[in-house]
Order: C-alpha cells, then sequence, then structure tokens
C-alpha cells in the first residue's frame, strides 16, 4: 500500500532526528555500518507510513514514535506482538535488511516499507524465525545482514490475519 508523505511527517521525522542526534543515542553502538544521520529521518518516515497503514485498516496498536531514552523496545506492539519497521530509502532498493546483531534485540515481526518519490510503500512483513533461518550476507560494509527480498514479505494487507498468530 503506498501512503503519500505529507509536509507534517517529514517535519515530525527532522524533529525526530534531531532530539536523537542531541540525546547522544547516535554516538552509541551502530551495528548498521551507516553513519549517516539521516537513517533516523528516513526509519521515522517509514514507521509514520506503517501507522497510517494500521489506522486505514483500524487495527489497534501502540508506536513508539517518542524519544523515549532507550532505542531496543521495538516500533509497535500490535496484538500483543513486537514489529520492528525497516525502510529501504530508495525505490531501486529489493530488500529488507538489516544487521545480524540487531537479532539480539527480540521481534516477533519486521514490517518493510521503502521511499518512493512522494510516498512510502508500505509493502510487507515476515515473521522472526524466517529471519533468523536467513544465512547473513555481507553488502560491502564487512557486517553480516540478514536480507530478503521485499517481493517475498508477506503481503501487508494480510496482517489483520496473524492476529492470532
Amino acid at each position: 500500500m503506498k501512503i503519500k508523505l505529507t509536509n507534517q511527517a517529514k517535519e515530525d521525522a527532522r524533529a525526530f532526528q534531531k532530539k536523537i542526534i542531541e540525546s547522544g543515542l547516535f554516538n552509541k553502538p551502530n551495528y548498521t555500518g551507516l553513519n549517516e544521520t539521516d537513517r533516523y529521518y528516513y526509519g521515522y518516515l517509514g514507521e509514520w507510513a506503517f501507522a497510517q497503514f494500521l489506522e486505514i485498516k483500524n487495527i489497534p496498536f501502540e508506536w513508539d514514535n517518542k524519544y523515549t531514552g532507550h532505542i531496543d523496545g521495538g516500533d509497535f506492539l500490535i496484538y500483543g506482538k513486537i514489529y520492528d519497521v525497516k525502510t529501504a530509502i530508495n525505490p531501486s532498493y529489493l530488500n529488507l535488511m538489516f544487521p545480524e546483531k540487531q537479532l539480539k534485540h527480540w521481534r516477533d515481526f519486521y514490517v518493510g516499507c521503502r521511499l518512493s518519490g512522494e510516498y512510502i510503500e508500505v509493502i510487507g512483513f515476515i515473521d522472526r524465525q524466517t529471519m533468523e533461518e536467513t544465512k547473513p550476507k555481507d553488502f560491502g560494509k564487512g557486517i553480516p545482514t540478514i536480507s530478503i527480498l521485499l517481493n517475498d514479505l508477506i503481503k501487508i494487507e494480510e496482517l489483520i490475519e496473524w492476529k492470532d498468530y
């Protein structure tokens, strides 16, 4: 599902990024190999788009969209399960990806989003077990990375069917 970005969402994402940088969390251990501060901006936009999807589908959720001082609590709580949103920042990017070391933080599901012009595509989701069974690869940063094609995710529209999973 494509969600059109709003100016307010972009402003909120910049404000969120600023809070992260000012808090010192930007200087904490980083398993991504990416040092660009904009990773927080894009990550927020993916979370925002997922929240829009959930609202459209009337799926109840809790979103940790406020800076809370810790970074490992997950992004969303839906039907008692923890969801982590991963956002590809380019329409040519084809994978949901994250460093293998992030598996130490419990997430039940991972959601794949992708920036595409003035839209964020909320593409799909995948369960933790599948990600644990995926062999990590090195994409040139020297960091073992879990990766799955966005097209191989469970379609986001099927999320409501997973409430009892």
